[in-house]
This record gives C-alpha cells, structure tokens and sequence, in this order.
C-alpha cells in the first residue's frame, strides 16, 4: 500500500511522490489525514532556501504539521486511550503530534501531513476530537496552540498587578492578522481581555478579526507607525499604552514598533519570527526606560493542544472557529494552497487529500 506525499524539490518547486505505508509496528496507528492546514511556515519551507540563521534546507523537503485525521489501523499494543486517557478506536478522528514521546525507538516517517496517510507511533501525543467539533475547526488546533501559549508566556503567576501582565482586564495588542494572530484574538478574549488591538491586513483578515470580537482593528498598510500609536494610546487610560504587545506578524519592524507600543512595565511577546526574516536595529535604552518584559515563544505546549479542543468544543457558539478555513485544495493543488496563503488571499487554506 503505498501513499501519496507532497514534497518541495527546490525552491519555489513541488512534486507528488508515491511512499510505501511501512507495516504498522504492534505499539502504533495508522491514520488517513482528513485535512492539513497550510501554515506561514510551510510557504517559508517552500520558497526559502535559509529557513533558520546560518542554515540551508535539505532537499527533498517535507511540508505540513497542522493534521486531523482518522484511524484507521491500530497495532495490537496501540494505546486504546488518547494522551487525556479518553478511549480512542479505528474510526475516531484525532489529532497528534511527535513531542511528549516517551520512547526514542525508530518511528517509520511517510512524510510530512500533506499526505494521505500518517504513520502515528503509540508514544505520540493524541487527542480525541470531540464529536461535536467539525474538522474545519479541529484543523486550527495547532495554531490555536501557538495563540495560547503566546499569550500565555504575557501571564506572570503571583505577579498580575505589580507589573503589567497578562489577566482579566488587561488590554491587548496583536500585530498580525494571520491566522496564528486571529487565534491569539480567540485566546485574548477567552481570558477575559479589557481590550484587544489587531494590527495587520488585508480586509479579509480584518473582517475575521472584527468576528472574533477585537475592539479595534488598524490596517497598517494605510496607517503610519506613529498614526498607530495615537489610535491605541486612545484606547488606554492616560494614554499610556497597552499592557501586551503580542508580535504574530513575523516582520522584523513589526518588532521594534512593540517595543515603542507598549507600556511601561508592560509586557511583550515575540511569537512571529519562527523562520529568518532578516534585521533591524533597537536602542537598547527603551528596555531600561520602559523597565518591560520580553518573552519569546518557541515551542509546544502538550497541554495546549488539549485545551485547543476543549475550547472549540466549548465556545464554538460563541466564536467563528468554523470560518477560519476559507479555501480548500486538494493534494494536487498544493502549489495553489501555498500561493494563495502567500498572497493573503485566504484568511486560512487546508489541504484535504
């Protein structure tokens, strides 16, 4: 049995391969993906040959890390529970990813989630999607992992007051409309936010985060950094700015404008710059004026992805989750996939093999 895989060639090239499905190992699960959403890193993988500083990508390249999918093998000693201890079967739909493993033995890859089948192992961590939560909404628990924990490296246990942090009442700024920032917007609002600014663009984008329930919303291709300034400060007791600024743009200046934006004793989060996006240059002496916090975000949080579906599951009344996904491409229309979401034509594109 073999499956369909998309691989990146060289730069700006794609190809689809066919993979033989190894044998399924006792311990492990077969899954058929159902959809795979295209992430801004994936166009990155596609088209930059440098994705991290001081590093050049192999090729073949791999794409897709945001997979839902269903099972449909499972080795004897496949785990009969997800990683919440909820009980799993052939037929369930899941997510997964590969961190949290408890084992180091070899996992057979077929590839990355722009295939047609995955090779789960046991010691993956899975969660059950809730049968009340369609795919189109199960397929951003990735991202909405990344808004979460973003935003949570802006909370300060034992310290909400004394510093501006994050809490109920705080006032927000998110730089980026993409999905990862629209996701951040959910997670703001599910916190009990006072506030919440979105920076970003296009219109498309802009309207989904207007759904989402933000306060204000800038477009910073019409708007001036300083023009920006003045609009957020007006939103803010005194004019002194926000308490968090969460930069999800990915834009080197998007960067150094959160350092200028926020307050003093406020708070910011880098959550944008996963791949190498190039320079700029900072005074130092902001740092010491403003007396902020940094804080980078660059990793999983297990527990997240969790509590990513439990919140579609709970608030998916009262927030647009299921509009997010606005185009849809088979495996073959990869190319298409990544062009359009390169272009910011699509608020979000899946690819449904």
């Amino acid at each position: 049995m073999k499956a369909k895989v998309v691989v990146v060639t060289e730069p700006g090239k794609l190809d689809i391969i066919e993979r033989e499905i190894p044998q399924l190992q006792p311990e492990d699960l077969l899954v058929k993906i159902d959809m795979s959403g295209v992430c801004g890193t994936d166009i990155h993988e596609v088209y930059d040959a440098q994705p991290y500083s001081g590093q050049k990508r192999n090729y073949p390249a791999f794409l897709g890390h945001e997979p839902v999918g269903t099972i449909v093998e499972m080795g004897d000693n496949a785990p009969k529970t997800d990683s919440d201890g909820i009980p799993i079967k052939v037929g369930d739909r899941i997510i997964y990813v590969s961190i949290g493993r408890t084992t180091r033995r070899p996992i057979p890859y077929i590839g990355g989630a722009f295939s047609e089948y995955a090779y789960v192992g046991g010691d993956y961590t899975i969660y059950k999607v809730p049968p009340s939560v369609p795919v189109e909404t199960a397929v951003l628990a990735e991202p909405f992992e990344n808004g979460l924990r973003g935003l949570g490296r802006a909370f300060q246990p034992g310290l909400p007051y004394s510093l501006n942090c994050m809490g109920p009442g705080k006032i927000v700024v998110i730089q980026g409309a993409g999905c990862i920032g629209i996701m951040t917007l959910a997670a703001a609002k599910l916190s009990g936010a006072y506030k919440v600014i979105v920076i970003g663009a296009p219109e498309n984008r802009l309207d989904m985060c207007r759904k989402f329930g933000a306060d204000l919303v800038i477009n910073f291709m019409e708007t001036t950094e300083e023009e920006r300034a003045e609009m957020i400060k007006g939103l803010t007791p005194r004019g002194v700015g926000p308490d968090i600024v969460i930069e999800a743009a990915g834009a080197p200046k998007a960067f150094r404008e959160a350092l200028n934006l926020v307050c003093r004793g406020g708070t910011v989060v880098e959550v944008g710059h996963f791949t190498y996006r190039g320079t700029i240059e900072i005074n130092p002496e902001i740092l010491i004026r403003k007396d902020m916090q940094i804080f980078g975000h660059g990793g999983f949080s297990i527990s997240d992805f969790r509590n990513a579906l439990r919140l579609f599951e709970a608030y998916g009344d009262w927030l647009p989750f299921n509009q997010v996904v606005t185009h849809k491409f088979p495996l073959e229309q990869t190319m298409d996939a990544i062009e359009i979401s390169r272009e910011e034509k699509c608020v979000k594109a899946v690819i449904v093999p």
